[in-house]
């Protein structure tokens, strides 16, 4: 059930809308710098993309949380009915 109100808690945060703002304008920004390197910039390239996969990677952490959680209500769901459903049958 942790898993459940973790994957509850992670949509929240991902979802909302100061967040998915910062994380939108962190994005833009560096798009925006590495249009202004220049052919030589190497290392400012590679830093800004190590930037936006830390941006990606930190998008992925809250939407496994999410799945996670998602899956685990499921089976949760499952198992509640299959407990009912066998309370039911005669014996």
């Amino acid at each position: 059930i942790d898993i459940i109100r973790r994957g509850h808690r992670a949509k929240a945060l991902i979802e909302d809308e100061m967040v998915a703002e910062a994380i939108a304008a962190m994005r833009a920004d560096a798009y925006e710098k590495i249009e202004k390197t220049r052919a030589g910039d190497k290392d400012e390239r590679e830093s800004l993309y190590m930037y936006l996969k830390a941006i990606s990677n930190f998008e992925a952490f809250f939407s496994y949380a999410v799945e996670e959680g998602h899956t685990a209500n499921t089976y949760l769901e499952e198992w509640r009915a299959k407990a009912k459903a066998a309370k039911r049958r005669p014996r």
